[in-house]
């Protein structure tokens, strides 16, 4: 609503014929200064004062204009801005900026304090607020004296820093002789454009913000006004989707057909350019763009490789975050997106940690309570069942010794004979004397350690089949790269599943490794690189 209005205001100002309603003008001229040297041409600006009456201003003006004088002079200005058809505001003298604003200096400021500065000074911000209540009627002027000099404090610096301009506001800079030059020859020019007078002081002084093509700063002329043009000056002026609809309510059969439809698309692409320009900002390197990839994968998004290239996969990974933390979907990053994706990341990799560490001490707490309920039956059974439920349980040898012990009683009460056959089986310690036993004494006094001693000698199930060609295309888009193979040893040695000699080579020994790094952290045993092994190897986890 507050954009809208200010664009019927500045249109209608810029259409309309000349009405009779007060203008006012601010002169401040600070030449001699208590803690800094003084200012050159502070004074001529004075000289623009009878021009500004005869323009038909009211004009307010302070020399040397004090802390206290300042106050009183734009308490005048406010109360009287609001009335006023233009606005003319122009202050020469120390101009300085501090922690993201500007000042213009009383001349018995000391401005060795950013608090001082914000207390004491005048600030250009309120300048410009002021000119902002008349949009296409308003400019502020500001003059230097590149050579003068005053003592600073630390955080502050002489000459404008960043300032938002206000829509339909024309703001001049410069040294003070090229700006009041700029007001007699541009401002009070009742017959070229703004930018007609302008073009003379182009690179003479800065120019910011609104500047009419049509009209000059004192107003259109009563006959011969393009209304149709000079509102459209001012919907690029504005350059707001709402400036564009309140002009095709005016115009809606309008000759700016074309060039609408040009500024609404490149108003729907700003916001695009301008997030793919903050990504440039960063200027991420290679490793910041792998450290980004890493946490969108930690998180579940595919951004097809971790390699330090932003192509369709990571970009299409970033989108999808973006949708889902309800965020401008661009697929660009800024700084505060990548540190809310970094903590989302080591969320969830604290998260996987601590389900992982959960689920590890639950099932001890489940082993312990079951080799509990073994060790009081005491039994064959019980420790075969024991066995076949934790194959690799942390009670296992004691569970094995348990079964020889009971398997010892049972052969000394076995018969000689069976006694015998069981010492040459022992003796034969093979694989076919074990099954020939267990045919000739299947309930036996040895038959357990028989059939354990078989399940030592048989060979273990082939392995589950994998799609190797498709781990192996994964492992390459993963750790592809030799240095990636490295660092991947190193952390399997770190940890000790000892990978063998770390050269970057991935040897069956390096293969084993992998397989008892990824059994650890419960990830699919492949013995391959994949996407989740690098994110949590890499990761130091």
């Amino acid at each position: 609503m507050i954009k809208k209005l200010s664009f019927i205001l500045a249109a209608l100002w810029l259409s309309a014929t000349p009405i009779m309603a007060e203008s006012i003008a601010v002169i401040i001229g600070n030449r001699d200064y208590d803690n800094g040297s003084r200012i050159r041409g502070a004074d001529a600006g004075f000289a623009t004062i009878f021009p500004l009456r005869d323009a038909g201003f009211t004009v307010f003006s302070a020399r040397d204009a004090t802390i206290e004088r300042t106050d009183r002079l734009m308490r005048l200005v406010l109360d009287r801005a609001p009335e006023a058809d233009r606005i003319v505001i122009m202050a020469v003298g120390h101009i300085l900026n501090a922690r993201g604003e500007t000042y213009v200096l009383p001349v018995d400021v000391d401005p060795r304090s950013s608090l001082t500065l914000r207390r004491e000074a005048l600030a250009v911000s309120e300048l410009l607020e002021i000119a902002g209540s008349r949009p296409g009627g308003a400019i502020v002027v500001l003059g230097m004296d590149p050579r003068a000099s005053i003592t600073m404090g630390q955080g502050i610096e002489p000459g404008l820093g960043d300032l938002d301009i206000p829509q339909g506001v024309t703001l001049v800079s410069g040294v003070a002789r090229d700006v009041i030059g700029f007001v007699n020859d541009v401002v009070l020019d009742d017959e070229r454009s703004m930018a007609d007078a302008a073009a003379a002081y182009d690179g003479v002084v800065d120019i910011q913000g609104y500047l009419s093509g049509f009209h000059p700063f004192l107003g259109p002329v009563a006959t011969g006004v393009d209304r149709e043009a000079t509102w459209w000056e001012a919907v690029q002026a504005i350059g707001t989707e709402e400036a564009i609809d309140v002009f095709e309510d005016e115009f809606p059969d309008t000759r700016f057909a074309e060039e609408i439809a040009a500024l609404r698309d490149d108003l729907r692409m700003a916001p695009l350019r301008d997030a793919e320009a903050a990504e440039a900002d960063m200027n991420l390197t290679r490793n910041d763009r792998r450290s980004i990839q890493r946490a969108l994968v930690l998180l579940g998004y595919d951004t097809r490789g971790i390699d330090g290239i932003f192509g369709n996969g990571t970009r299409g990974a970033i989108r999808q975050w973006q949708e889902k933390e309800g965020l401008f979907v661009s697929g660009y990053l800024d700084h505060e997106m990548v540190l809310a994706l970094s903590a989302d990341a080591q969320r969830r990799s604290d998260e996987l940690e601590a389900e992982a560490d959960a689920k590890a001490a639950e099932e001890a707490r489940k082993e312990r309570a079951f080799w509990r309920r073994t060790k009081r039956t005491d039994t064959a059974e019980a420790y075969r069942e024991y066995l076949d439920r934790y194959p690799h349980g942390a009670y296992r040898s004691e569970a094995r010794t348990e079964l020889r012990r009971i398997n010892r009683s049972q052969q000394e009460a076995a018969l000689a004979e069976e006694r015998d056959l069981w010492d040459d089986v022992l003796a034969d310690d093979t694989l076919g004397s074990y099954e020939f036993y267990l045919e000739k004494y299947p309930e036996g006094a040895f038959a357990d350690e028989a059939r354990l001693k078989i399940e030592e000698l048989t060979p273990p199930p082939p392995e589950p089949v994998l799609d190797i060609a498709a781990l192996q295309q994964e492992e390459a888009k993963t750790v592809g790269n030799p240095i990636l193979r490295l660092l991947a040893e190193r952390r399997l040695a770190e940890l000790g599943f000892g990978p063998g000699k770390v050269d970057g080579r991935f040897t069956d020994q390096t293969r084993e490794a992998i397989k008892k790094y990824q059994e650890s952290r419960g990830i699919d045993v492949t013995a391959y690189i994949t996407q989740p092994t690098a994110v949590r190897m890499l990761q130091g986890k």
